[in-house]
């Protein structure tokens, strides 16, 4: 077994975990899936065999779930749980991590190639341009100094935290990732949630975390750009739901007639992983939910933005 996938979920998400499960398993992927959680396990299990407490997709994939007794918010908890999965599985090469928000869209192949060139990440969409002596940066260095860590690279990039990948050589970032956090927290930064506060300040989101490890690790990294995520057109690569409002819970035609926004291209590829191999939903509740989404693309070119 040389890759591990894993996500993290509590609550509803656990939509968005069975869409990405039929995401990567219909590109190709074969191993093992992680998911940690808080809260139930999902209803669609019972759809799934069940052996030993794992269960399969098919005879390929694994899934296995671990309860999460921490009480971080899941976000501020990635790179803890990557450094678990590289401890617990020592014939693991590689760790790919997703939201549960996050449809693959791309062969499973690339992804195996594209790690190896680097820590595997994405541009984002907000923010995509941060450049190296921006006042951000600086703060990150001043929460640095207590850790004793010396800037080791000079970016302009920022990327999104929804999706990182690592090989095993690389794995120094992801500690000096979790270091970080806890030195956060430590700072008296409330970890246990995601605060909604101004982007005037350096520090908002685990995002900005992983962004200040990369500077402070001589770990290269390969990123693709925004269009990684369908944050543009064009993207080969997955599909990243990152508004408020998830698909899944989304009602397309009342949302474009109050906001004037149609329907996303990653709303619409979640509506393309809702049956295979795990069945999402009821057949009337996922017709219903189709026909909102194709109404309001109909409807989005007349009114839309």
């Amino acid at each position: 077994m040389n890759s591990i996938v894993f996500t993290l979920y509590e609550g509803h998400y656990e939509i968005g975990v069975g869409a990405l499960i039929n995401s990567l398993a219909n590109h190709n992927f074969k191993g093992k899936i992680a998911v940690g959680y808080r809260g139930r396990l999902p209803d669609w299990l019972t759809q799934l065999k069940k052996k030993d407490n794992k269960y399969f997709i098919n005879q390929t994939i694994e899934l296995n779930f671990y309860p999460l007794s921490t009480n971080y918010h899941l976000a501020y908890y990635k790179p803890f749980f990557m450094l678990e999965l590289f401890d617990k599985y020592p014939e693991c090469n590689h760790v790919f991590y997703f939201d549960p928000d996050i449809c693959n869209k791309c062969h499973w192949d690339f992804y195996e190639k594209w790690v190896n060139f680097g820590l595997a990440v994405c541009v984002d969409n907000c923010y995509g341009i941060v450049p190296s002596h921006h006042p951000w940066r600086h703060e990150w260095i001043e929460l640095a100094k207590s850790l004793n860590y010396e800037q080791k690279q000079f970016l302009d990039f920022y990327f999104n935290s929804g999706f990182v990948a690592a090989k095993r050589s690389d794995i120094s970032v992801v500690n000096i990732w979790k270091e970080l956090t806890i030195a956060l927290g430590k700072s008296g930064y409330d970890i246990t949630q995601l605060k909604k506060i101004s982007r005037e300040n350096s520090i908002i989101t685990d995002q900005d975390v992983l962004n200040a490890a990369i500077m402070f690790s001589d770990v290269i990294c390969s990123p693709i750009g925004p269009d990684g995520m369908d944050f543009t057109g064009g993207g080969f690569l997955m599909s990243h739901a990152v508004g408020s409002v998830k698909p899944w819970r989304k009602q397309f035609i009342h949302n474009l007639l109050t906001t004037g926004n149609i329907p996303s291209l990653a709303e619409t590829e979640f509506f393309k992983n809702l049956v295979y191999p795990i069945n999402l939903y009821p057949p009337m509740t996922r017709f219903t939910k189709k026909i909102d989404l194709k109404l309001a693309k109909i409807i989005g070119r007349l009114v839309g933005h």
